[in-house]
């Protein structure tokens, strides 16, 4: 009999990556589940996999029942954790029951499933190294036969975004997990470091590498023209840590040169972000902020539009999925050297900065790319190309 694959996801959203999975596990599983908690945008699954989104019902009864999990002794003993080594806080508390809480809602859907399908037949994929994680470890332990995966990302495990992420029942995950995948080596490395040193004897041999890689569904190439206007991209959530407020402040700065900046992405920061760029008062700068946009949309402008350099300038990153789709068009990338952008940004397919770079500095290096030679750009435009499809592409 054919396997099933059940996906946990608690966003509130269906990032593009999911899609990718299931439009791969469509070949080798019979049946494809995505649960998750009921979406706050419309979001569109694909066509060969069934949605399942828990209601707000449910929701409350799986924190209801929270209480006894918080309580566990494994829980418990997490929280120790987090006292001794000085995390515990009334945030940490906080997260600590909502993510418990998201691990019941999951569990208890998905064992429903487990039961229908029979375990010996089942996969279970946690979207992300939370929750969602959690939630298939307590799967494991209850029906063996299945298999137990999680992918890991960076959020998840970054200390400084996220006060639970060594804490959050860590050695039990570990010990129930058949793997943890992450995005990024970088971060793996940090993170298996760190865990080793709160718990002495946690499981760190289901740890291992994962690129998602990118599709891509839409053909074409950006076509670089050298004709003294640099064109810009950008696409990331309108948040602070994306940090496009200095990307305004390097646009400021702009004197002999002329810019077009075309940001893809919405976010709570979006109408400061839009109110500063209408406040640029620079005849050389043109800003287009298009909000939130479909990922066909994106990729169909990378294809044919004119872009000659791609930005991200975050404070945190795993391996950003929209530098490898920026990539995939051979769009060279200009990126700060934070979590595990580094294994697809270097030198010979854009700019590597440091974190803590200035405007000037970034309008220095827009001018330094404007002057190479025509086929200058061309060469590292080919490079970024060739090293997406050698590392990257989710199709290989």
């Amino acid at each position: 009999m054919k396997k099933k694959l059940i996906i946990l996801n608690y966003q509130k959203s269906i990032p593009t990556f999911i899609n990718n999975i299931i439009n791969e596990a469509v070949d080798d599983f019979e049946k494809v589940v995505l649960i998750t908690r009921r979406l706050k945008v419309n979001d569109k699954v694909h066509k060969d996999a069934t949605l399942y989104q828990e209601s707000r019902l449910f929701w409350f009864f799986a924190l209801l029942t929270t209480f006894f999990l918080l309580f566990s002794r494994k829980s418990v003993t997490s929280i120790i954790k987090a006292i001794k080594h000085k995390t515990f806080s009334f945030n940490f508390l906080k997260r600590h029951l909502v993510a418990l809480g998201a691990s019941q809602l999951l569990y208890f859907r998905a064992k429903k499933y487990i039961k229908k399908y029979g375990q010996e037949n089942v996969s279970v994929l946690a979207i992300w190294f939370y929750a969602e994680s959690l939630a298939a470890a307590r799967l494991k332990k209850k029906f063996p036969a299945i298999k137990a995966i999680s992918l890991s990302h960076a959020f998840e495990i970054d200390e400084e975004r996220n006060t639970n992420a060594l804490f959050l029942l860590n050695e039990f995950r570990h010990l129930y997990l058949d793997k943890i995948l992450f995005i990024s080596s970088r971060k793996m490395e940090t993170y298996k470091k760190r865990v080793a040193t709160i718990y002495k004897s946690i499981n760190l041999e289901n740890c291992s590498l994962l690129y998602l890689g990118t599709f891509k569904s839409i053909p074409g190439r950006t076509t670089i023209l050298n004709d003294g206007v640099l064109r810009l991209v950008s696409c990331s959530s309108v948040i602070k840590l994306k940090r496009l407020d200095l990307i305004l402040d390097s646009l400021s700065k702009v004197s002999s040169f002329k810019v077009e900046w075309h940001h893809f992405g919405g976010g709570y920061d979006f109408e400061n972000i839009k109110s500063r760029a209408e406040s640029i008062n620079n005849d050389l700068v043109s800003i287009t902020l298009f909000g939130n946009t479909s990922n066909q949309e994106i990729l169909t402008r990378y294809g044919s539009y004119n872009y000659n350099l791609f930005i991200n300038v975050s404070t945190t990153e795993g391996v950003p999925v929209s530098i490898m789709e920026a990539c995939s068009y051979g769009i060279p990338t200009l990126a700060t050297d934070v979590g595990g952008t580094r294994e697809i940004v270097s030198n010979e397919t854009g700019y590597l900065v440091d974190k803590d770079v200035t405007p000037e500095e970034l309008e220095a290096i827009y001018e330094k790319h404007l002057k190479l030679s025509l086929n200058e750009l061309n060469r590292i435009s080919d490079l970024c190309i060739e090293k997406w499809e050698k590392k990257f592409n989710g199709a290989v």
